[in-house]
């Protein structure tokens, strides 16, 4: 833990000191090659893939108990967190849609210090708070971060139950939402007074980076292929014949998918007073959320998604590897567009 911990602090502080010196000074010391960098970024996903197992099998040994890989899986955690700064700027190039993924599953940890710190790092994150305040400022987060609060609410049955960490989180992503629409409305003006062209740009890509709603894809992306939401029929199709017990989990399923979407709806519409007028353009994000795309299948490092903007594929367009695992995460995108 000490060695990642030292890792992750080297990458930081040699990123930031080398934007404040100067030539001379940058010819004197070694930034972190895009290597070595990569090479971390590893390292901290396959702590988390493996469950909080050393890569090295002689390793193993050293991480026998529980509470040994729980602790493991906490620091490769926040680590990955940390090293996502947006003042860094190395998140889009290192977290493939696919670390995310794996990433994001830590929100969910069995263990309650592991999910607790978590969503303690995710909340300063979403503030700018702590690591995250570079010279009294903090940096907004990526889209994907703010997503990940779908996976805060609090669970009683298929997590450990953080309790108020919970609601602070909530109230941490409602202050980001905040942040982000007011420096959405400051960089539509300076475009606007820039040129047309640069008004074009802001509406065709800057937008999308920005408008807090533009989350709601990553947020449906990780749910849809998440095995707490259910699939609306899906798999009593392909398993025919269920007990009170199946019927009553899938229920409960419902009751957590509708308190994970408000985790992130609710402060959408809520940062926007009594006269919020994001609500039709949400309900017609979902709607077409629902009947134009599916999910792509990130789970692997084989695919085809590269950019990190791009969750979903439009249904009119390529082919379908895996289809069963393609009908269930379509399936369960379908019960989440109709639930939010």
């Amino acid at each position: 833990i000490a060695a990642v911990d030292f890792l992750v602090c080297h990458i930081r502080s040699t990123i930031l000191a080398f934007r404040t010196m100067d030539k001379k000074m940058k010819s004197a010391y070694s930034a972190p090659t895009e290597e070595h960098i990569s090479s971390v970024f590893d390292i901290l996903v396959n702590l988390l893939r493996d469950g909080g197992f050393l890569p090295a099998s002689d390793d193993r040994q050293e991480c026998g108990t529980s509470y040994e890989r729980a602790a493991l899986r906490k620091s490769a955690a926040t680590s990955l967190l940390k090293l996502c700064d947006g003042s860094l700027n190395i998140e889009n190039k290192y977290l493939t849609p696919t670390y995310w993924h794996i990433m994001s599953k830590a929100f969910l940890d069995e263990d309650l210090e592991v999910r607790d710190s978590v969503m303690n790092e995710l909340s300063m994150m979403l503030t700018g708070k702590g690591t995250y305040q570079i010279g009294g400022q903090g940096s907004l987060p990526s889209l994907r971060f703010l997503a990940c609060i779908t996976l805060c609410a609090g669970d009683d049955h298929h997590a450990a139950n953080v309790g108020r960490r919970s609601a602070t989180t909530k109230e941490a992503a409602s202050q980001c939402i905040s942040s982000l629409r007011i420096t959405a409305e400051e960089t539509l003006l300076q475009c606007r007074a820039i040129s047309k062209k640069a008004e074009d740009n802001f509406n065709r890509n800057l937008k999308m980076k920005l408008m807090p709603e533009f989350s709601v894809p990553y947020a449906f992306h990780l749910l849809s292929f998440n095995t707490d939401t259910p699939s609306g029929g899906f798999i009593r199709r392909e398993s025919p014949g269920r007990d009170e017990s199946e019927i009553e989990n899938e229920e409960m399923s419902h009751k957590l998918l509708r308190k994970r979407l408000r985790w992130l709806f609710e402060p959408l519409v809520q940062s926007l007073g009594d006269n919020a007028d994001n609500i039709s353009f949400l309900l017609r994000l979902t709607e077409l959320l629902g009947h134009r795309y599916r999910p792509l299948d990130v789970s692997y490092p084989s695919s085809s998604l590269e950019m990190p903007m791009s969750p979903f594929s439009d249904i009119s367009f390529g082919e379908k590897d895996n289809k069963d695992n393609d009908e269930l995460s379509q399936a369960k995108l379908k019960v989440i567009c109709t639930e939010a």
